[in-house]
């Protein structure tokens, strides 16, 4: 009885973690092509991965923005 209450949070564990590490390796591959078209173009900037893209959630994203809109 104990193995089938072990197996579902292992299960969901290991799925989050693949999930994970397709995330982080399709923003690589995105960044790569950018900084691809960059050095194709022959332009002097660089790009390289923001903590608040990656690391913020999309409501701590909109408290950065300035304009706070009052509600109708």
């Amino acid at each position: 009885m104990k193995r089938f209450l072990v197996l579902p949070p292992l299960l969901l564990a290991s799925l989050l973690l693949t999930n994970l590490v397709f995330a982080a390796s399709q923003s690589e591959q995105e960044l790569a092509a950018i900084q691809k078209k960059i050095a194709n173009e022959g332009l002097n900037w660089t790009a390289s991965s923001n903590p608040i893209v990656e690391n913020y959630t999309p409501e701590e994203r909109k408290q950065l923005l300035g304009l706070k809109l009052p509600p109708n």
